[in-house]
């Protein structure tokens, strides 16, 4: 079998010029049970999945795995992983519609966008704050990367900069969760759950 190296730099040399709207290709991808975060960080391209915890216990693995995304073509990338026994997958981001690709497919299986009208699960994000200026800092950055679709509700401190909640309003608890990890995992502890925005007082109807 050929390194990594070896196909990495065969495809550096195939597409020389390929320059990608990377926006084209964020959002949020899945069927049930199974979902994939695309998101453009410093001009790269990343694939996050997060496993259910039980099976992330199974496989010894962190419950969130994050991959870089090397384009081959304007639909297709490599995906290289860090752990030596996992090999190097092509995933295909395609089925592009206003702007935007329609469909991820990996693993034999086509995974279609989570549209604007799922996003309809509000999430509270409590924050044990670790580094202030970090986390604050790094969720500015944030709030102008939000998947396709998602909104943010609010976002409010403690007096004394230790605490914070926000709520998003998404797919699911764990696409809130795969998204803010990304971004401020290093600067906080943060727990995750479902607001009963039903019979909440101030949260916006739509």
């Amino acid at each position: 079998m050929r390194p990594l190296s070896f196909i990495c730099s065969l495809i550096q040399v195939k597409n020389p010029a390929l320059v990608l709207d990377l926006s084209r290709y964020e959002g949020s991808y899945g069927r049930l049970g199974t979902r994939y975060e695309v998101a453009a960080e410093r001009g790269k391209l990343h694939l996050t999945f997060t496993l259910d915890p039980m099976e992330a216990r199974l496989l010894d693995k962190p419950e969130r795995l994050d991959y870089e995304l090397l384009p081959i073509s304007e639909t297709h990338f490599l995906m290289p992983s860090d752990d030596p026994l996992e090999d190097p997958q092509t995933i295909a981001i395609y089925d592009f519609k206003n702007g935007a690709a329609r469909y991820l497919h990996t693993n034999c299986r086509a995974h279609p966008r989570v549209d604007e009208e799922d996003a309809t699960v509000h999430v509270m994000a409590v924050s044990t704050i670790a580094d202030n200026d970090g986390f604050w800092d790094s969720l500015r950055k944030a709030y102008g990367r939000l998947p396709r679709g998602a909104r943010w509700t609010l976002a409010v401190a403690s007096t004394d900069g230790t605490r914070a909640v926000n709520v998003i309003v998404h797919d699911s608890v764990d696409g809130v969760r795969s998204f803010f990890e990304d971004h401020v995992g290093a600067f906080a502890t943060t727990e995750y759950f479902e607001a009963d925005a039903a019979n909440a007082v101030g949260f916006p109807a739509k």
